[in-house]
């Protein structure tokens, strides 16, 4: 199946691909590197260096290549690839859905080394259409870029064997390549890219220059940006004083924890107040994207702080509230609690040399 965890087993070296794969691999000028690995050491060591671990996604029209799927079919699949928490393993899951939900797919492998075959192999098995399968693969040969494996897999009382390869496009990217290993089969090639789990939670509608008017006549000048390969969410804020003095009030970070898998945020005050977050949910009803997050954290004076953040976007609207909140472990009203803070999204205006 054209899952990560099969195209995570199987394929073999360039004379065992053929022209499929000789013009999948056709720019790639370091196919003389192909080389087995030594040890397990030197698979995990592949996958750290790469970026091939992580989750990733892809969608697209099934084809007629595993004995459980029929072909034609509109699929989404997200699955992952991990090192176990002993650190001997490759771990890797996957599920491919319908439009309207349905399960296509869904499994799990484990890669790890094999003493007797002095080389890694793989153990996967699942449901197709609701039906089980299980095979097992062994490593062929790898280049920097690219692993190949030979798979045999048993579903539905027929035994197919496929030779697959993986390779590391970019580190965003990653294109597989599976066809069954008879002379002349067409090789099924799919793209993932690497999952964006903060626009997977709508957190991009954050992004953009957002302008707060406050009651003394001071605005509150908010720049949200995407950074490092938009994994990043970068927040900046700042005051204008009515009398047009600037104030540099805060920094804020936004990103997916892997471990936690969960988004967290880490937010500096100037006046030297720190405070951690979890994003607890991050719902879209209709035109609104509703993100609700727990804080905690130490005020410059080392009080200790906590609450509920929670932001409505719509459009170019956004209303923030601080809920439940609490001072040294107990309850605290403060003069911004349960207030709602309203930002209009604006322009990004491009600053002047003087002001850089």
């Amino acid at each position: 199946m054209t899952t990560l965890a099969r195209l995570a087993l199987c394929s073999a070296a360039l004379g065992l691909f053929g022209p499929a794969s000789a013009a999948l691999h056709a720019q790639d000028e370091r196919l003389t590197e192909m080389a087995m690995p030594a040890s397990m050491n030197d698979l995990l060591n592949w996958y750290l260096d790469s970026g091939r671990l992580g989750d990733w996604t892809t969608s697209g029209v099934t084809e007629a290549m595993w004995v459980g799927i029929p072909a034609g079919l509109k699929y989404t699949e997200t699955g992952s690839v991990r090192i176990s928490s002993d650190g001997t393993r490759i771990l890797t899951t996957y599920m491919m859905m319908t439009e309207d939900g349905r399960v296509i797919s869904t499994g799990s492998g484990s890669t790890s080394w094999d003493a007797e075959a002095g080389a890694p192999v793989t153990a996967n098995s699942g449901f197709d259409m609701g039906k089980p399968y299980h095979g097992t693969s062994k490593l062929v040969g790898m280049t920097p870029d690219t692993l190949f494996w030979e798979y045999t897999e048993a579903s539905r009382g027929e035994t197919t064997t496929y030779r697959n390869s993986e390779q590391m496009v970019d580190p965003g990217t990653v294109r597989t390549s599976v066809r069954k290993a008879e002379d002349g089969a067409k090789p099924w090639v799919t793209e993932r890219t690497r999952m964006n789990h903060l626009e997977a939670h709508g957190l991009d509608t954050l992004v953009g220059q957002w302008i707060m008017e406050m009651p003394d006549g001071s605005t509150m000048r908010t720049s949200t940006t995407f950074a490092a390969g938009r994994t990043v969410l970068v927040s900046r804020t700042g005051k204008l004083r009515a009398d047009g003095t600037r104030v540099d009030e805060s920094l804020s970070l936004m990103h997916w924890d892997p471990v936690r898998r969960e988004v967290v945020s880490s937010y500096y005050g100037a006046n030297g107040s720190v405070f951690d977050a979890v994003v607890v949910s991050a719902e879209r009803s209709g035109d609104t994207v509703t993100i609700v997050s727990l804080y905690s954290g130490v005020s410059s004076t080392g009080s200790s702080m906590s609450g509920v953040l929670t932001r409505a976007v719509t459009g170019d609207s956004m209303t923030t509230t601080f809920s439940e909140t609490a001072m040294n472990g107990a309850k605290h009203d403060f003069m911004w609690s349960d207030v709602p803070f309203e930002s209009k999204k604006v322009e990004q205006r491009r600053r002047r040399s003087a002001d850089r």
